[in-house]
């Protein structure tokens, strides 16, 4: 074989390595940088879930909170009864709670 062939030859599989690296260092850069925004979608996607989720959860508490008061034939907003606020409070608590556990 001559030397030019040999040279020829080394020459392309050099360029054939070179390319297939490039080629899988792009392919897998690439595909972890879209895993990353993924990731930081679903986390988007989740805080907004929890903050939903928490903002669902003190419009009950309000709404509970006015019926109690409406029941008692007071005004909305009205100052209810330490234990009957209590209980108010413990399900606001649960349902944050419920909330921070649904969406971390």
């Amino acid at each position: 074989m001559k030397k030019e062939t040999v040279i020829l030859i080394v020459i392309f599989l050099i360029a054939c390595v070179l390319i297939g690296g490039l080629w899988y260092y792009n392919k897998y850069s690439f595909q972890r940088k879209e895993e990353k925004i993924i990731e930081s979608i679903k986390k988007s996607v989740d805080e907004i879930s929890r903050l939903e989720c928490l903002n669902d959860a003190y419009e009950t508490y309000g709404r509970n909170w006015d019926e109690s008061c409406k029941r008692l034939g007071k005004g909305k907003g009205c100052l209810l009864p330490a234990s009957l606020a209590g209980v108010l409070d413990e399900r606001l608590e649960d349902s944050k709670e419920d909330c921070y556990r649904e969406y971390p």
